[in-house]
């Protein structure tokens, strides 16, 4: 932001993306992992392919099976990131 902190309104969006994408010590995972219960792909990755994109090299059929999974682990997800919130 500049020094007299007008422009933050354009800035809100970032600070939310970085804020969504960094790793929680209370839950023990990120807030984006935790509402879609995968890692996020960051923009740069679909642009770069990186070694995680390459090896998943699944079919469209195939990804929404594996997205589907993933959606039904997720509840899982949730109850540890509670229990670790507890603990912490």
């Amino acid at each position: 932001m500049n020094r007299s902190k007008k422009d933050w309104h354009d800035r809100i969006s970032e600070a939310l993306w970085v804020y969504c994408t960094t790793f929680q010590t209370p839950t023990q995972a990120t807030p984006y992992s935790l509402v879609y219960g995968v890692k996020v792909v960051l923009p740069l990755e679909c642009q770069i392919p990186s070694l995680r994109i390459a090896i998943q090299g699944l079919s469209n059929v195939n990804n929404v099976h594996l997205c589907l999974e993933e959606l039904e682990a997720l509840n899982e997800k949730h109850l540890e990131a509670q229990q670790q919130l507890e603990c912490y």
